[in-house]
């Protein structure tokens, strides 16, 4: 009943909005732990890592919940989103990739439906979880990472934002990566194929990963899990030996915390890092863009709940500023634009200009007949500006590639 946008007692009936009333089932957000925890939790059977997989898995929904549930809701004609903080979720816990590899992952199915504070039930908008996606992967690591430190295992991060558990040989995880193997295969075959120029490395991924599927298969999980102790043995390794390299690498972890001479970044620290990264390429972010970048760079250090803490109070103390709802920028980038807004004005008719205008017209035409090319409109003018301005600094907006 929930998958058809109904009541468990058929009290209400949830369709889509506009045209289309037939009703869009459900979204599947799937958590998959990395193959270094799948093979500690199901080859050596290891509980306390698979509840830190569980646990990871529920307080991401819930920040999610909180975050990205949204509805609309119609007054006087005029529609908008409003935030709900509260989504029907079923999860699906699963430990094997098709290829019977040790994968621990879970599918957790987002109903179409969420409670207005009204009290009504209404369809989903989805535009939150679809934005988000990237950061809510990275709720999700940022959380099983700050588990597993606080069982006392040693991880080690990237700067993509992964980690592993440090202490199992990368030799024993791509023996236990067949569906890696059989994606990356497909893609090198899809690349070969130049069907797909335009489309990048995770659009690549996304398209060889469905592409390459083999059918799901009944199995019994006993007779699985003791294909993995067999085939742990037949690459050389006991379970013994890698508990205890595993214990061996967190006391050096433990130890080169001890003797690290530079200070540690709090989470303050990493927010400002991450607006820093985030203004080299735009002057403006959203909160989500800030929490992303810093989840990426404190993996094992802290979780996305606390870098939003830590948004807030900069954000509180003026130091990350608010312009417009749900965008904001630095104060230290605002003093870079104050700086560069002053000084093109003080610029402003303070040189003779490189030529006149009807020299600069001529050029250009000469340019185009020699190139056999037709400038733009916007091209050519911002051409004659450049070369008979009297100002000393000058501003040009313009969509990247389109020079």
């Amino acid at each position: 009943k929930l998958l058809n946008g109904q009541g468990t007692k058929g009290e209400f009936q949830i369709l889509n909005g506009g045209e289309n009333q037939n009703h869009r089932a459900a979204l599947d957000l799937t958590f998959s732990a990395p193959k270094s925890f799948s093979v500690f939790s199901e080859v050596l059977g290891d509980d306390r890592v698979r509840a830190a997989h569980e646990k990871a898995v529920t307080e991401t929904l819930s920040y999610v919940e909180q975050h990205f549930s949204q509805a609309r809701q119609t007054i006087k004609s005029n529609t908008e989103k409003i935030d709900t903080g509260n989504l029907t979720i079923a999860k699906f816990e699963h430990n094997t990739s098709r290829e019977l590899d040790p994968q621990l992952h879970t599918h957790t199915v987002v109903m179409n439906m969420t409670q207005r504070p009204d009290g009504s039930w209404r369809a989903l908008s989805n535009e939150k979880l679809f934005e988000n996606k990237m950061l809510i992967g990275q709720i999700y690591r940022n959380e099983l990472a700050a588990n597993l430190k606080d069982l006392g295992y040693p991880i080690q991060s990237d700067e993509k934002g992964l980690f592993k558990i440090q202490g199992i040989d990368k030799k024993l995880l791509d023996h236990f990566s067949q569906r890696k193997e059989q994606i990356n295969a497909k893609i090198k075959e899809l690349k070969k194929s130049g069907l797909y120029q335009n489309a990048d490395e995770q659009k690549l991924r996304e398209i060889a990963t469905l592409g390459s599927r083999v059918a799901k298969r009944d199995v019994d999980m006993q007779t699985v899990k003791e294909s993995w102790s067999d085939r742990l043995h037949e690459q050389g390794y006991t379970k013994e030996g890698i508990r205890e390299s595993i214990q061996k690498a967190a006391e050096q972890m433990k130890k080169a915390e001890i003797n690290r001479k530079d200070p540690k970044m709090n989470e303050y620290d990493y927010i400002r890092l991450a607006g820093k990264i985030v203004t080299e390429q735009e002057a403006t972010f959203s909160k989500e863009d800030i929490l992303k970048t810093a989840g990426k760079l404190s993996v094992g250090e802290y979780r996305i709940s606390d870098l939003d803490k830590a948004f807030n109070e900069l954000n509180k103390k003026k130091e990350i500023k608010t312009l417009d709802k749900g965008i904001y920028t630095t104060a230290e980038m605002q003093k870079i634009e104050r700086d560069i807004l002053k000084k093109v004005q003080a610029g402003h008719g303070m040189k003779i200009s490189i030529m006149p205008k009807e020299q600069a017209e001529a050029g250009l035409k000469a340019f185009e007949a020699q190139k056999r090319i037709t400038l733009t409109l916007g091209q050519k003018d911002a051409v004659n500006h450049i070369l008979t301005t009297q100002d000393r600094y000058i501003g040009i907006q313009g969509d990247a590639g389109t020079g």
